[in-house]
């Protein structure tokens, strides 16, 4: 089951400036807001992960 926004915990996140601007730059690529980015690509990972793939 997909978390909507009342199911979302916040989460402060210090980044190196040029990895946030990196993924800034992807979220407005795809459309889609820091957060959201940040969090397909975690779980993406998390995918990956549990699948037992490294990379």
């Amino acid at each position: 089951m997909k978390a909507n926004k009342t199911d979302a915990g916040q989460l402060k996140l210090r980044l190196q400036l040029p990895l946030k601007a990196w993924l800034q730059q992807q979220a407005a690529a795809a459309r889609r807001s820091l957060s959201a980015e940040i969090e397909l690509r975690l779980e993406e990972s998390r995918k990956r992960q549990e699948k037992g793939i490294s990379k």
